[in-house]
């Protein structure tokens, strides 16, 4: 362990070594007011969750843990010159503080931890190791694997069982019944995968001639990566926090990046949703910025620019609870997406990160879509009334009725495209 101070001037050091000459006999690095780093465990794996305890620093003072690849033999961590930034803390009264940080994605090796408190900094030696050295009770930490190398059925939900039934299992009948109600987008679903998996009902052709079962589906996206950034340390990298902050004083923004894949179509409605860390009288608002950053290296002054306005300005919120950000607009179908939290107020907000040590808190993206049903047709009846004269449209009768009910068409042509979120049962009176 290393102390760093500021040169303090000439009479301030006689003063300090007078003070001190009555703890002579204490051992070497234990003298009184001594400020002490200790990381526990003191090595570990990437993802590793790590408790670092600091005694004796300034009290009631703002601090950062700050990760540096000094020692190492090769790194792929992507540091400025000031390291990056682990984890934030308050010193208690006592000039104490407890934080926890998940430790990087580096190569095997010895690595430096700051405690940077005010002016004074002190160093702690890491050692990196290949594999394990995670604590049994710790969770396990995110890594920063792109959702396309993770096969879906290799991250299964932990809480829920898998929404797909495998074939073998599959009514091969026409009579497969239909759920009374589906999971919509304010509901909270189970931990998100990186890879998402459909939710709700398939399509099916339901029982009875001329009846057709149209379902929208659910699919849960996990941000690939996401970071605060602050105008305070703007060269400094946040991304490996566990918290998202927003703030207008000072000036902190977050960011997260999303892959939407295997929607097989436009999404019909989307939906970001955050557990609320830190409550505000007056919350930020989503936006959307390029996808041109990475979650180690993203500072307050290489930040993506935003492409999109901001949009779902959010009032108050309380901690402990999720909000849901409407971002519909900016989801379209399949792609990557970028979205940024930003607030004029100076009554900030904080959100759980992807590093959370909850996965249950971890941001979520609900995308739905419209699944087309490429086997069932609506059959047309026998002397249907003339094009154009319907008393109504299918998607009027759609739009009026609630998730799973079955609705009688009257005989019509219907000639129209019809955006459908919910299970309904289109039914044509049996007519063949």
């Amino acid at each position: 362990m290393r102390i760093r101070r500021f040169a303090a001037p000439a009479v301030a050091l006689v003063l300090l070594v007078a003070s001190l000459a009555p703890l002579a006999s204490a051992p070497p690095g234990e003298a009184q007011g001594e400020p002490r780093l200790r990381l526990r465990p003191p090595s570990g794996a990437p993802g590793d969750r790590i408790t670092a305890r600091g005694t004796n620093f300034p009290s009631d003072t703002a601090g950062e843990l700050v990760w540096l690849p000094e020692g190492a033999p090769s790194s792929d961590f992507a540091t400025d010159g000031d390291g990056a930034v682990l984890a934030d803390f308050t010193t208690d009264g006592a000039g104490s503080f407890r934080a926890r940080f998940a430790v990087p994605d580096v190569a095997a090796g010895e690595y430096l931890v700051d405690a940077r408190v005010g002016d004074v900094t002190v160093e702690a030696w890491f050692s990196v190791e290949a594999t394990g050295g995670a604590l049994a009770t710790d969770p396990p930490a995110p890594t920063d694997s792109p959702p396309t190398e993770v096969p879906p059925t290799d991250v299964p939900p932990t809480d829920a069982p898998p929404t797909n039934v495998p074939p073998t299992e599959t009514p091969t009948s026409t009579d497969i019944p239909l759920p009374t109600d589906t999971a919509t987008a304010t509901d909270v679903p189970p931990t998100a995968t990186s890879k998402a998996e459909p939710e709700g009902p398939s399509v099916a052709e339901a029982p009875g001639a001329g009846r057709v079962v149209v379902a929208a589906a659910e699919r849960l996206f996990a941000p690939v990566a996401d970071a605060r950034v602050t105008s305070t340390r703007a060269d400094a990298p946040r991304g490996l926090g566990r918290v998202l902050r927003v703030d207008a004083d000072p000036l902190e923004e977050s960011y997260l990046r999303f892959e939407v894949v295997g929607l097989g179509g436009a999404a019909s409605s989307a939906s970001l949703r955050l557990w609320v860390t830190d409550g505000t009288a007056d919350g930020p608002a989503v936006g959307t910025a390029g996808n041109d950053w990475a979650e180690a290296s993203v500072t307050w002054i290489n930040r993506p620019a935003p492409t999109g306005d901001p949009v779902d300005d959010k009032g108050a919120l309380a901690a402990g609870t999720w909000v849901a950000y409407d971002v519909t607009p900016f989801v379209k179908g399949d792609g990557t997406f970028t979205f940024r939290l930003t607030t004029t107020t100076s009554n900030g907000a904080s959100f759980a990160s992807r590093e959370d040590a909850d996965p249950a808190h971890r941001p979520q993206l609900v995308v739905a879509s419209a699944i087309p049903n490429p086997t069932a047709t609506p059959t047309r009846p026998p002397a249907p009334a003339a094009e154009g004269d319907c008393p109504t449209t299918l998607q009027a009768l759609v739009d009026a009725a609630a998730p799973g009910a079955t609705v009688r068409v009257p005989a019509c042509v219907y000639r129209e495209t019809v955006t459908v979120t919910k299970s309904v049962v289109l039914d044509g009176g049996g007519q063949a």
